[in-house]
């Protein structure tokens, strides 16, 4: 469903919201052991996270990525990833679908933009990091 871009984002921002709860930054080599996913790849998505304004980076021996904000949600980070129009184009691709002109799954596909696009804002990232710790799901 989602990006191999975005499903690392995800990933890597749970795990820092998980470090941010408690107090701490999380270190490029740790976020890319604990979720998983390549050091390169990963880095270059932090940046983007950082640029958009949702990771704040520390350089340095004690540095490191750690939540910008309380407010973040998994919509944050896909729309940050993948552009504005990522939750709202054709899920065929076709430039001029729309209600007026809809492609063959338009009208069940609303649907199911409209849940998911529900979902990401309800999914804080603090909120999603505070269960984790709780029940201990895997991001790997």
């Amino acid at each position: 469903m989602f990006s191999k871009t975005s499903e690392y984002g995800m990933r890597a921002m749970v795990f820092i919201a998980q470090k941010t709860l408690e107090d701490k930054r999380a270190g490029i080599e740790e976020i890319a052991s604990e979720t998983n996913t390549p050091k390169p790849f990963i880095s270059k998505i932090l940046q983007v996270l950082v640029r958009e304004n949702l990771l704040d980076s520390v350089k340095g021996p004690n540095g490191g990525f750690k939540l910008k904000r309380k407010n973040i949600t998994m919509e944050h980070v896909v729309v940050a990833l993948e552009g504005k129009d990522f939750l709202t184009k054709c899920a065929m691709g076709l430039k001029k679908c729309n209600a007026a002109n809809p492609c063959p799954i338009h009208h069940q596909f609303t649907d199911v933009r409209d849940n998911l696009i529900i979902s990401l804002k309800s999914a804080n990232l603090l909120g999603i990091a505070a269960t984790q710790n709780e029940n201990k799901y895997s991001i790997r």
